[in-house]
């Protein structure tokens, strides 16, 4: 599992029609950890990081315990 350090919660509506949430996780050892995730990074941008399906399967069984 990717067990970030920090979780970021960035949550929008006003630009589109409707409300929905962005989920950023926050590793210690990114170059900008602890700066708002809506500050763009000093690297230009994020690392794509391709997910199995057993991550991608976690993540969902995960999400859904968030709701319940």
């Amino acid at each position: 599992m990717l067990k970030p350090d920090k979780i970021n919660y960035s949550h929008y509506g006003n630009w589109v029609p409707h409300p929905h949430r962005h989920i950023i996780p926050g590793f210690k050892e990114d170059e900008d950890f602890g700066n708002p995730p809506t500050i763009p990074r000093k690297n230009g941008g994020f690392e794509r990081k391709e997910l199995t399906e057993k991550e991608v399967e976690l993540l969902k069984r995960e999400l859904k315990l968030l709701d319940s």
